[in-house]
């Protein structure tokens, strides 16, 4: 079943001004995004997706990118 993107964001917990809305492509079966520039620390990705019958997924992970 192939699920269609909804919202994907990447941002800091504790400041919503570094938050990024991701422009997801799909290729070879998975997403990507590119995300040039981001800085070290702690980050948090947020999907909302929704599967071909109409159901909604949501899923989060903590990111740590090092200096």
């Amino acid at each position: 079943m192939k699920a269609r993107i909804i919202e994907a964001k990447l941002g800091r917990s504790t400041f919503a001004g570094d938050d990024r809305m991701l422009e997801m492509q799909q290729g070879n079966g998975v997403y990507v995004a590119e995300v040039p520039g981001l800085a070290p620390g702690a980050w948090r990705f947020w999907l909302t997706a929704e599967a071909g019958d109409g159901t909604l997924f949501k899923q989060s992970h903590d990111l740590w990118v090092p200096k």
